[in-house]
């Protein structure tokens, strides 16, 4: 899929499969843009119950959410980066917003730009077992993306 910049007041629907680690949203992203990530439905995690974008956190596993992707973040959160390059990850929740700066940017992508990309946040070797929620049960996952500026 080639990535595309928004124009300012559009927006995207992604459905977001948890058992990826990178899901591509086509949309291009550059320094100045502020986008708003707005996710609704559910995925699981395992033979947990599902969850919505906030993700889980159960006592027994708080000290282990450091080895999620992004460190520290509820199991099964939803994140965001641009590129595959998790320096500039993010988690985003059921709603979130970035302002992007030049910094967020992966190396030598300041001028083009760089494709958001989207993903449960989960330990890296962990997403075998995540699962898509069946719109019976109020999945899926579906995340809209929109340029506010």
């Amino acid at each position: 899929m080639d990535a595309r910049i928004l124009d300012v007041g559009t927006s995207v629907v992604i459905e977001v499969d948890p058992a990826l680690s990178f899901i591509a949203t086509g949309v291009l992203v550059m320094p100045g843009q502020r986008l708003r990530l707005t996710a609704s439905g559910l995925w699981k995690d395992g033979r947990l119950a599902p969850c919505d974008a906030s993700g889980w956190n159960r006592w027994y596993a708080s000290a282990l959410r450091r080895f999620n992707r992004v460190s520290g973040q509820n199991y099964m959160m939803l994140c965001a980066s641009l590129g595959r390059d998790l320096r500039s990850a993010r988690a985003i929740g059921c709603t979130g917003e970035w302002a992007v700066a030049l910094v967020d940017l992966p190396s030598g992508q300041e001028e083009t730009g760089a494709e958001l990309f989207l993903f449960a946040n989960d330990w890296p070797s962990r997403y075998g077992n995540n699962r898509v929620v069946e719109e019976s049960d109020g999945g899926p996952m579906r995340v809209v993306v929109s340029r506010l500026s």
